[in-house]
């Protein structure tokens, strides 16, 4: 019963995705157009940064919004003044953070127009975008990492522990079995009279 207690309460901690993403399903990007960003699971207000990526990795450009408290949606105009290259939003609320897919400038266009995956379907191809970044990847590998360390030693406690109760039991049925043939052995006295 506790086995199948703990299994079920991995599950459902590796199945859920804590902390801040982003929501928005189509990344289609141009300068001077309206993008409405989505975000869930924040705790209080998000950070949201536009960030280049460069060799060296994700270089801060342009602050978005800072502690913004207003809900779960904000709406962004990209300014014209964005150098070609490839960039990604960041979205933080202090306590985790979500990347956007890679989104690419090219001739005063930033645009990915692969949508993020919201449903169960998978497709054949293999080329789409998963819809997870690389952070939330690796949080769901350590999580589940973690639940099969904590899943190996709790059944190496119930075998170990399975184990010493059976070595007791039998040292307990040993011990019992040896008095019972020191009882047998001991001369009984003669309770029939002296002659």
């Amino acid at each position: 019963m506790l086995f199948s207690t703990i299994f079920i309460i991995l599950t459902l901690a590796n199945g859920y995705r804590a902390g801040v993403h982003f929501t928005t399903k189509i990344w289609e990007i141009e300068q001077g157009k309206t993008l409405i960003l989505m975000w869930a699971d924040a705790i209080g207000g998000v950070d949201i940064d536009l960030a280049n990526l460069t060799a060296r990795g994700l270089r801060q450009i342009n602050e978005i919004a800072k502690d913004y408290a207003g809900g779960n949606t904000l709406t962004w105009t990209p300014g014209f003044n964005l150098a070609p290259g490839d960039y990604v939003l960041c979205i933080s609320d202090g306590r985790s953070t979500d990347e956007s897919p890679k989104l690419s400038v090219s001739r005063g266009t930033l645009q990915n127009n692969a949508p993020r995956e919201t449903s169960d379907e998978s497709s054949g191809s293999g080329n789409e975008d998963d819809g997870l970044t690389p952070s939330a990847a690796a949080g769901i590998g350590v999580g589940s990492t973690l639940g099969g360390i904590l899943l190996l030693g709790l059944v190496a406690f119930l075998v170990y522990h399975g184990r010493q109760n059976r070595s007791k039991l039998e040292n307990q049925e040993t011990g019992e079995r040896d008095k019972g043939k020191r009882k047998q052995k001991e001369p009984q006295p003669n309770t029939h009279g002296v002659s």
